[in-house]
């Protein structure tokens, strides 16, 4: 994934938070109750959107579905329909 340049310098509050513009958050990402992750790389410090893991296998998969409050990823989803 490329990294892109946006311009934009944020401090750091004593509470170390950082704002992040409104330009340059993801759309994606249903703000202010969205969870991130936080990663660290090196000297870099990587935001990503937090998506709870499968129930039966732990996998963070894009496709997924909520069965009972729970997230279940299509795999397991087909999975438990053979098992019954």
């Amino acid at each position: 994934m490329a990294v892109k340049a946006t311009g934009y310098v944020s401090p750091i509050d004593c509470a170390g938070r950082v704002v992040i513009p409104k330009k340059v958050r993801d759309p994606r990402i249903a703000l202010p109750s969205a969870a991130v992750q936080i990663h660290v790389r090196g000297d870099q410090i990587i935001l990503e959107p937090y998506r709870a893991p499968c129930v039966i296998c732990g996998s963070t998969s894009d496709e997924a579905v909520e069965i009972r409050r729970r997230r279940v990823c299509r795999q397991c989803t087909a999975l438990t329909r053979l098992v019954g």
